[in-house]
């Protein structure tokens, strides 16, 4: 979870991306609640544990490798102080921080960061920081380096086609680390022009004759209709029409629905070219709906035309332009045909 890290009062971007403090807690309640077994020992079902997903994104950014590598090295020693106050027996699991597939131009060049390779960057530095903690700022409790050598796995996430990622990563990656596998945690090239299905061999291929890469995880299971935009192409399952019934969670009731496979992208494009989707710019025909829904942030009419191909219950849609340039628009989508779709 980001709570430690960016959400809970006195999160760790407000003590100097310093993390000790919050992560040991946060780890330490974890541990407590399922994770330790009464002789100490971690759960069977636990082999690895992602410290935390994207660390270059949001701690503060990019821009600022040290402030990002400190939260990270900082966040992983109080991990290790949560697991000796807990009576850590037995073998621990391996500890992963996964990176966005980005290059970082303001890691610094030489030892640890003259490598023009998404992703490879960011885990050169944090190495170069598990080994020597004070190149970030960061004095350790525990003996980081030992963990780094002994229980550690790189980890990334990208949407890049699988057929560029030797060439992007793994081939700069295999010199650098020829001893620390890695693994890539969400994998999906989702505005490539092509079957996924291929794109999944192509990646097996890779992941059978690699020396380092332990797996990868598609991305994802289910459509997160809560984000909206570009990440309603992920799923690979969404809503049907189907219900089945109702849940309380909290105060609210959720309507529970049979899952339906998605549209692939590709099929999407393919059909808006088809003239399936029709746009008129600055109309909005009137539509007696009873279910809309609105998807905050999505780019362009294209990508709200897209959004309902991929819902079987939406028949018509409208996308609002943001009013200001660099403003996302939004979409609305409707279960009644009007006469023709709509872009406003």
């Amino acid at each position: 979870s980001d709570w430690p890290y960016t959400q809970m009062p006195g999160n760790c971007m407000q003590t100097g991306y310093n993390c000790f403090e919050q992560i040991k807690a946060s780890y330490a309640l974890n541990l407590a609640t399922g994770w330790f077994r009464e002789d100490g020992t971690y759960h069977p079902a636990l082999s690895h544990v992602i410290v935390i997903n994207e660390p270059d994104l949001k701690l503060p950014g990019m821009h600022d490798p040290i402030s990002f590598t400190r939260a990270v090295v900082s966040a992983i020693d109080g991990m290790l102080s949560a697991e000796e106050e807990a009576g850590l027996s037995g073998a621990p699991v391996n500890l992963t921080v996964t990176f966005a597939f980005g290059i970082c131009t303001a890691c610094q060049s030489g030892g640890w960061g003259d490598f023009a390779k998404p992703g490879l960057n960011q885990m050169v530095l944090l190495r170069e920081a598990m080994l020597q903690p004070e190149v970030v700022g960061y004095s350790a409790r525990n003996d980081l380096a030992a963990c780094f050598r002994t229980r550690f796995t790189n980890s990334f996430n990208t949407q890049n086609p699988a057929q560029e990622l030797n060439g992007l990563f793994f081939d700069a990656y295999d010199a650098q680390f020829p001893s620390t596998p890695v693994f890539i945690g969400e994998f999906h090239a989702a505005h490539l022009a092509q079957d996924q299905s291929a794109q999944l061999s192509t990646m097996m291929q890779i992941a059978l004759t690699s020396t380092s890469l332990l797996g990868f995880a598609f991305f994802e299971f289910q459509v997160r209709y809560d984000k909206g935009g570009e990440e309603l192409l992920f799923g690979t399952f969404g809503l049907g029409d189907e219900v089945l019934g109702s849940i309380r969670i909290g105060h609210r009731n959720f309507t529970v629905r049979c899952l339906v496979p998605m549209m692939p992208p590709v099929a999407q494009r393919q059909s808006a070219r088809r003239g399936q989707c029709v746009k008129e710019t600055g109309v909005q025909y009137v539509s007696a709906a009873n279910w809309t829904f609105t998807l905050p942030r999505v780019s362009d009419a294209d990508a709200c035309c897209s959004s309902c191909q991929r819902s079987r219950r939406c028949k018509s849609w409208t996308w609002h332009r943001g009013k200001a340039r660099d403003d996302h628009g939004w979409c609305v989508l409707r279960d009644e045909r009007p006469a023709a779709g709509g872009e406003a």
